[in-house]
C-alpha cells in the first residue's frame, strides 16, 4: 500500500468539470507540481494527477442524509511505490 502524505477536501461548490483544475492548483500550491489531472473511470470515477514520485487522487465523498448540498471531494496525496529492481 502507498504511503499517504496529505489529505484535503474540496468544497461542494466545485463542480465535476473543475476538479482537475483544482487538483493541479492544490498540488502546485503545496509543493507537489502537476501540469494535468484527468478523470479515470477505471479507478472508480476518481480524478487523478500523476507526477514523478507521487499521485494526487480526488474522489467524491458520499452524500449525507438530510443534506441538500452536492457532494464534496476528498483529495489524497500518496507516494508512488518504488519500482522493483532485479537483483542479479
Amino acid at each position: 500500500m502507498s504511503e499517504v502524505l496529505a489529505t484535503a477536501e474540496f468544497s461542494s461548490v466545485i463542480h465535476n468539470n473543475e476538479v482537475c483544475e483544482e487538483i493541479v492548483k492544490w498540488g502546485n500550491k503545496n509543493g507537489y507540481p502537476l501540469t494535468k489531472a484527468k478523470l479515470y473511470n477505471s479507478l472508480g470515477g476518481a480524478y487523478v494527477g500523476f507526477a514523478p514520485g507521487y499521485l494526487i487522487k480526488a474522489g467524491m465523498l458520499p452524500l449525507k442524509p438530510m443534506m441538500p448540498k452536492p457532494a464534496s471531494f476528498r483529495l489524497t496525496l500518496t507516494k508512488k511505490p518504488a519500482k522493483p529492481t532485479a537483483l542479479f
